[in-house]
């Protein structure tokens, strides 16, 4: 997800993958590779020690030579997805073209009622990790949801 300087916001890619911890981990590997140091690769953090395990194993020995962030997330998923609902409705959101995009559309389209929401998560963490960078420019970040 990326923001340009007028504040539009541009969903860019997703990928989707589950698998064992080593895939999930060479396929945020390749993700990272693929958007160059340029970008922030931004997790969501749970609460406790895993949570923060989890970020510092990432930033420390997966992704040692990218900008790794974390958020802490606090209230309901429906109450976190509201701004970008928002700026969607406003017509501030853009797709660029790609193969995901049906799976995204019909994730957030069926939200908060459908049986997945990972995506929707994604989505609405890196849009409010780009809505806390100021000024707007240019930069792409990436949003990593892990479960």
């Amino acid at each position: 997800m990326g923001r340009d300087t007028a504040g539009g916001v541009y969903v860019e890619d997703v990928q989707r993958f589950r698998g064992t911890p080593a895939t999930i981990e060479a396929a945020i590997t390749q993700c990272a590779a693929i958007d160059g140091q340029a970008v922030q690769v931004w997790f969501e953090q749970e609460r406790g020690s895993a949570g923060a395990n989890l970020v510092d194993h990432f930033r420390r020995r997966v992704l040692p030579s990218y900008v790794v962030k974390q958020s802490l997330v606090t209230g309901s998923k429906e109450l976190r997805a509201g701004p970008l609902s928002s700026q969607a409705e406003a017509g501030n959101v853009k797709l660029l073209s790609g193969p995901w995009i049906g799976a995204f559309l019909d994730e957030l389209e069926a939200f908060p009622n459908g049986s997945h929401d990972d995506q929707v998560d994604a989505a609405t963490g890196a849009y409010m990790a780009l809505a806390g960078m100021a000024p707007p420019g240019p930069r792409v970040y990436a949003r990593v949801e892990m479960r």
